[in-house]
């Protein structure tokens, strides 16, 4: 029962909140949440915070660059850890600025930490609905997303009303999961 957040202003509440733990090293966790700026509006980001002890002490994470042309913010985080040690945050790019009145997606944003969560770099792979085959404008709803460990190291992100897609490259380019499994 550790409190990983530290405000209790309703106006930086947390909700959609994804964990993980690198399952090579157990004492790393990341934490990765929806963060308000104002619930009445409907105005959040997206925030991370990680534990280098196993989950007894919590630090926030850098800020995520969310600076992304005609995208007014991100939601719907999901996080996985490679077998390198390498984090992936996924989250949903809005195609409409708060109160982000139907929280419609016009891509993926993947984003990479390689010091456990503390930080996080934009990967060159930002998505829009145009560059991943079968990816519709608007698409958009629930994110889950997940790295195979195996030969490849396959990322996959599940999008509800989307459909689920893969990369093969740590998110450079994207393909409908049915296709060559």
């Amino acid at each position: 029962n550790i409190q990983v957040t530290h405000d209790t202003s309703l106006d930086n509440a947390r909700s959609e909140s994804s964990l993980v733990i690198n399952p090579n090293n157990t004492q790393q966790i990341v934490a990765g949440s929806k963060k308000f700026f104002n619930y009445h509006t409907y105005d959040f980001t997206l925030a991370t915070a990680y534990s280098t002890d196993g989950g007894q002490t919590w630090a926030d994470s850098t800020e995520l660059d969310i600076n992304i042309a005609g995208w007014y913010g991100i939601s719907d985080p999901a996080l996985a850890w490679d077998d390198a040690g390498n984090v992936f945050l996924v989250a949903l790019a809005l195609k409409e600025p708060p109160p982000h009145p139907n929280s419609l997606a016009v891509g993926i944003a993947i984003y990479k930490s390689t010091d456990g969560g503390q930080t996080w770099a934009e990967l060159p792979a930002l998505r829009t609905h145009g560059s991943a085959p079968g990816w519709q404008p608007g698409a958009g709803g629930m994110c889950l997303h997940t790295i195979d460990l195996g030969p490849g190291e396959r990322i996959y992100t599940a999008i509800s009303a989307a459909g689920v897609f893969r990369s093969d490259d740590a998110g450079q380019s994207w393909q409908p999961a049915n296709r060559g499994l």
